[in-house]
């Protein structure tokens, strides 16, 4: 075999199967396959072989055939820019499962320019948030690492009530809603009441 014929498209059917040993469903793999093709990526299996196994080296933990399937680009992200992203994620969001954050949101991985991304979203976001506590919004993010692309959308909202319900919802607990939300933190700061950001975690505010 020569290295020609080595990068030619492996068949349809071989890369379903491919995909199928990684985890896909078929239905799963045939769709996935059928992305890549629109888009313009074919590849022969030794490639496919080894992107997979790139990506395994730098994230040994994951369920990688559902990331590509959420995002088909990771297949070609650079390993240094991943690397260097899983750090500034477990530095802005310590004691998050990274394996869990990065499945909700696989394109992180490839973010050039994560770090002021994850800067900008927790400034906004505390600003927004009644507690005011970069520590607390931080977790939430952790949480829902969707934040991180959404908040783009509303870079002049002055008050947590004026996102959508969507995203307001992932601020509150037990169906208390936003006015609870405000309510809790105004009680706190009228009674001069202090508490650690870990009992506000552990108490879902």
């Amino acid at each position: 075999m020569t290295a020609s014929t080595a990068a030619e498209p492996a068949p349809r059917r071989a890369v379903v199967s491919f995909w199928c040993e990684q985890g896909l469903s078929s239905h799963a793999a045939e769709q996935l396959v059928r992305r890549l093709e629109e888009s313009g990526r074919r590849y022969s299996l030794e490639q496919l072989s080894a992107k997979v196994q790139r990506l395994q080296r730098v994230l040994p933990d994951v369920d990688l055939a559902a990331m590509v399937d959420r995002d088909t680009e990771l297949l070609e992200v650079d390993p240094g820019l991943a690397i260097r992203n899983m750090v500034v994620l477990v530095s802005c969001f310590p004691g998050k499962d990274m394996a869990l954050l990065l499945a909700r949101q696989p394109r992180l991985l490839r973010e050039p320019e994560l770090q002021a991304r994850c800067d900008r979203t927790l400034a906004q976001l505390t600003r927004l948030h009644p507690s005011r506590d970069p520590r607390v919004v931080a977790w939430y993010i952790g949480e829902y690492p969707e934040l991180l692309y959404r908040m783009d959308y509303y870079p002049h909202v002055r008050l947590l009530d004026e996102l959508p319900i969507e995203i307001q919802n992932m601020f509150v607990v037990n169906g208390q809603g936003i006015g609870g939300l405000h309510k809790y933190y105004k009680q706190r700061r009228s009674t001069a009441y202090t508490s650690s950001t870990d009992s506000d975690v552990e108490a879902g505010f």
